[in-house]
């Protein structure tokens, strides 16, 4: 389309997303009829507008798509830097010989299977006639930190190379950061999942203790049930769920004691809230990726889904992390060589 004296197409330069066509929409004086006007209330004539629903429509679908495309590009990240483990070589063997590289290999294989389980989880409550809003803030804001934090594993095993220009993770290292602003920041979106949350406790429903024990136990997000949890068929998985889900009570619990006494003050403590929210994405996590591996049953998903909730689950014990997790994350690793490899 030319441009007019109404429209015009403005290019600028763009960290991220090189590959794309990234221009700016100006318009001035631009004329639109009133019958094409969005409004988020209600219309002129009283009607019930759709606007928000249209944009909550594509920010939700949006959302989950970032961490299906997040789950694809640690598939390749992950591809890229197990094949070159095995051509670098330091004191005679190569690095993947390292455990500190198979550790680094095993966290990405982690974080793939956990943006494959969120995306999925999130959809399928789309799917489901839900709006999704919730998850696919939570399934946004998770996907990204896990894309950002296999973008600098991967630098740490390409070394200063990945510096050099046509390097595929140095040309694109912008675009793993940019997965936690687009679509909303994460740290923000992270307060909106709480606000979202406590949107259900009793205080804003004016209910009473009954319905706040109700509201404890709940699936304020709709995340796999107790019940669920009594059918999982690895063991270990199934201990790892408890333990997530005593971890959502406990949040809940800390989340109604900061509700009760500040009240809508409690907005302004972005920090309180920005670290209980990180806790309750945590455990939600687990329990999304925990039910994805026993649904796929093979030894390599059960083993990824042990290495993200374990580390999960014992910040929140304020317990370190044992010889045998580690053990655990370095063979995850050695595994992600045999599938990824020339």
């Amino acid at each position: 389309m030319p441009d007019t004296p109404h429209f015009t197409l403005q290019s600028y330069g763009l960290h991220p997303l090189k590959h794309a066509h990234n221009n700016a929409l100006k318009f001035e004086r631009f004329p639109v009829d009133s019958s094409c006007v969005l409004r988020p209330g209600k219309s002129l004539d009283g009607q019930e507008s759709d606007g928000m629903s249209i944009v909550w429509h594509g920010l939700n679908r949006g959302r989950v798509a970032l961490a299906a495309q997040a789950a694809g590009t640690i598939s390749l990240l992950l591809n890229q830097a197990a094949v070159f483990s095995g051509k670098r070589h330091t004191w005679g063997q190569p690095i993947q010989k390292r455990e500190l590289v198979l550790g680094r290999l095993g966290r990405m294989a982690s974080a793939r299977l956990v943006c494959e389980a969120l995306s999925g989880w999130s959809s399928s409550v789309i799917d489901g006639g839900g709006s999704g809003e919730l998850e696919a803030i939570l399934t946004k804001v998770v996907a990204g930190r896990c894309l950002r934090q296999v973008a600098v594993d991967a630098l740490g095993i390409h070394g200063g190379r990945a510096f050099l220009v046509g390097h595929p993770l140095g040309d694109s290292f912008h675009d793993h950061f940019a997965a936690g602003i687009y679509e909303g920041e994460s740290d923000l979106l992270g307060l909106a999942l709480f606000k979202g949350i406590a949107k259900h406790h009793p205080l804003a429903l004016n209910k009473n203790f009954l319905e706040w024990m109700r509201w404890r136990c709940s699936r304020s997000l709709n995340y796999f049930s107790a019940k669920e949890d009594s059918v999982l068929l690895d063991g270990e998985l199934r201990d790892l769920a408890i333990q997530a889900r005593r971890g959502l009570i406990t949040m809940s619990l800390q989340a109604d004691r900061l509700l009760r006494r500040h009240g809508r003050t409690l907005a302004e403590q972005q920090l309180i809230l920005a670290n209980l929210s990180n806790q309750i994405q945590g455990f939600i996590s687990c329990l999304a990726v925990i039910h994805f591996a026993d649904r796929r049953a093979d030894s390599a998903s059960v083993h990824a889904a042990v290495c993200w909730c374990r580390p999960v689950i014992m910040k929140f014990l304020g317990k370190p992390l044992g010889s045998r997790d580690y053990k655990r994350l370095a063979e995850l690793g050695r595994f992600s060589l045999g599938s990824h490899s020339d």
